[in-house]
């Protein structure tokens, strides 16, 4: 993506803060909520080492694999940044050309990471096999759009969204063709209904619920959505246009939120970015269980913490925490960091 139309993504993200009208932070007891560094020193850089020094520019994705490796696509280094369990940082791939990695995802079958990217002056992806060790790569797909999230589903087919037009597709490996599921391309709007009959508004981070549904944020709609098996798409919570507002699924109000994870219980987890808060949907009720509503950075626990456009969350494998990317590169500020998030 180019850097204008990077900077027009990350400004609908928020800006300078998002209301505090009903948003408060809600303390569940424990470490629920608690939020310390990772990595990234808030300055932009491309530096390994020790998570104590090393630099990113712009961290968009992340993803975490079964020995505790942590991948972030560090999309203005055209990168793939390695954070092992002992906390080294290193780079696993490049991209000489410049292209510039956003959505990734290790396929639970095959272990396979997979890596979209975007390259200035094209408005398409490329999805890559990259290997976890060597981080040698290879070219699998071009698809449609920009990709903001990918998941793979119990089929062994990976879904994704696709931002600027508006779908969620998938790749059907029986064929190697992809296929829409749901969304008109080009035709954003709002409707639930079935596969292209339903409407989406730059669709973005997606994860598979227990039920074995996919839900996904509806960035545009400041919504938080499912998609069945039969491609039946239903709106979960986030009703009403763009808001900040904990309560009940029909009150809830999320503003331009960026991913979604499901923990082990069936809890969700949305990093409302346009809100600068971490969210969690369970038992039919909406929390702020991280941020303040407020842009910034401060560690602290609820409230106390403090982030700016929180991007991408992934869940540890034992459901104890998330990971996120923090920090969005194109307002002057210096943030660029991997943080953790108690659960």
């Amino acid at each position: 993506m180019a850097a204008a139309a990077l900077s027009a993504v990350f400004a609908g993200c928020g800006g300078s803060g998002g209301s505090t009208g009903g948003g408060s932070g809600i303390d569940v007891g424990g470490n629920t909520g608690k939020t310390s560094l990772i990595a990234g020193s808030g300055t932009a850089g491309n530096a390994d080492g020790p998570v104590a020094t090393a630099t990113f520019r712009t961290p968009v994705g992340a993803e975490i694999d079964s020995d505790g490796n942590i991948y972030i696509s560090d999309y203005n280094n055209s990168s793939i940044r390695k954070i092992s369990p002992g906390g080294i940082v290193s780079t696993l791939a490049t991209w000489a050309d410049k292209s510039r990695p956003y959505a990734i995802h290790i396929l639970s079958l095959s272990g396979q990471l997979l890596v979209a990217t975007e390259t200035a002056g094209r408005s398409d992806s490329r999805l890559w096999r990259v290997d976890k060790t060597t981080g040698a790569r290879t070219l699998w797909k071009e698809l449609p759009g920009y990709v903001r999230g990918i998941q793979g589903l119990s089929t062994g087919n990976p879904a994704f969204t696709v931002w600027n037009r508006h779908t969620l597709q998938l790749i059907d490996i029986a064929d190697d063709q992809i296929k829409t599921s749901a969304g008109k391309a080009d035709t954003p709007g709002y409707a639930d209904a079935t596969l292209v009959a339903a409407r989406l508004n730059r669709p973005a981070g997606m994860a598979v619920a227990k039920d074995g549904t996919i839900v996904f944020v509806d960035y545009g709609n400041h919504a938080i959505r499912r998609i069945d098996g039969t491609g039946k798409v239903t709106t979960i919570t986030g009703f009403g246009g763009e808001g900040f507002t904990n309560g009940g699924l029909s009150k809830a109000k999320f503003r331009r939120p960026t991913d979604i994870e499901v923990g082990p219980d069936g809890a969700m987890y949305v990093a409302d970015a346009g809100n600068h808060v971490i969210r969690r949907i369970k038992d039919g009720q909406v929390i702020t269980i991280a941020g303040n509503g407020f842009a910034g950075y401060a560690e602290g626990k609820g409230i106390s913490a403090i982030f700016y456009l929180p991007e991408c969350i992934r869940i540890s494998r034992d459901g104890k925490y998330l990971i996120v990317t923090d920090g969005d590169g194109s307002s002057g500020n210096s943030y660029h960091r991997i943080r953790k998030v108690m659960l």
